[in-house]
């Protein structure tokens, strides 16, 4: 047996062989040394069994939650990147802030405003990712500036009961002023470029 085949039978009893090597192996016909490929399955079987156990980092955990937050926005990275006059790549990183808790800041039990640096194109106004639970209600509140609000996942109804979701961009005027309340089926995520909301009793957020 050739010292190609060896090292090929213990990456494959390993799980290591792409796809290429998979291929050489099957033209290898391995099947001619079924006892040692056995052999070398079980001792990769110990290998794992007496192994010591090694605790994952958290950053680790914070990357596969941020793929798999990610993942399901992918069709709107275009367009959050448009919103926040950024490239394709950032959209995404930023997209995948919705899976940390790290910069969020409280504006009321149950929803949450992350900051985010945009593109020139926005001038003064904010870039930002809102979190709100579901069923919650936004109360009504003053618009000092435009906004504009792309959903990412989750809908609401507004006090006028136009219903915004999914993909869908509201635009509110400068001065226009309205509430609205998150549909209960889903947490409620958007985008959002904001200059600034007053609510009723004269507290202003972001």
């Amino acid at each position: 047996m050739s010292s190609r085949l060896e090292t090929l039978l213990a990456l494959d009893a390993l799980g290591l062989l792409d796809a290429a090597e998979l291929d050489e192996l099957a033209q290898l016909d391995p099947d001619a040394h079924a006892e040692l490929r056995a052999e070398l399955e079980a001792s990769a079987s110990m290998v794992a069994l007496t192994a010591a156990p090694v605790v994952p980092p958290a950053s680790l955990r914070e990357r596969l939650l941020a793929d798999l937050h990610r993942e399901p926005f992918a069709p709107l990275v275009a367009r959050v990147a448009e919103l926040f006059d950024v490239g394709r790549a950032r959209a995404g990183e930023l997209l995948g802030r919705l899976a940390s808790t790290e910069g969020w800041t409280p504006l009321f039990p149950g929803a949450a405003f992350l900051d985010l640096e945009g593109g020139p194109a926005l001038g003064s106004a904010s870039a930002g990712l809102v979190r709100i639970a579901a069923g919650l209600e936004f109360p009504n509140h003053r618009h000092i500036g435009a906004e504009q609000v792309l959903v990412l996942q989750g809908a609401f109804v507004d006090s006028a009961g136009a219903r915004v979701g999914p993909g869908q961009l509201a635009t509110m005027p400068d001065g226009s002023s309205h509430g609205f309340t998150v549909e209960p089926e889903r947490e409620l995520f958007y985008a959002v470029v904001v200059s600034e909301i007053e609510f009723d009793d004269g507290t202003r957020a972001p």
